[in-house]
């Protein structure tokens, strides 16, 4: 149960930066309008990559509360938890995969 609530906080983390990332990729799809607008998609960006520098430390948090949670003996299933940190892992992988390009498109809309 404890578990639960653990992996619930950081999946809905994890997945308002895969949504990020996708409201991103739109945005960068429609910086043809205009100089400001193409500013502003910078701006996002540049927000976006500096917030996204946490996502290991959720899954760093999620890795030790479930350690945590293990030495109190408080797992009831030990699969189904083990599936759930690779879903976890496995989508901030994704994450992360998704902003590898975001970087580099943020300097050229500076330019």
């Amino acid at each position: 149960m404890a578990g639960s609530v653990l992996f619930r906080v950081s999946r809905d983390q994890l997945h308002a930066f895969d949504e990020a990332i996708e409201a991103a990729k739109s945005d960068i799809a429609e910086a043809w309008k205009s100089e400001r607008h193409k500013a502003t998609i910078a701006g996002n960006l540049r927000g976006l990559l500096r917030f996204s520098q946490g996502i290991p430390n959720v899954l760093r948090g999620l890795w030790q509360s479930t350690l945590d949670l293990i030495a109190a003996r408080l797992i009831e299933d030990y699969e189904e938890t083990g599936q759930e940190l690779r879903r976890a892992f496995e989508k901030g992988l994704h994450i992360l995969n998704g902003l590898d390009g975001l970087g580099s498109v943020e300097q050229l809309l500076q330019h």
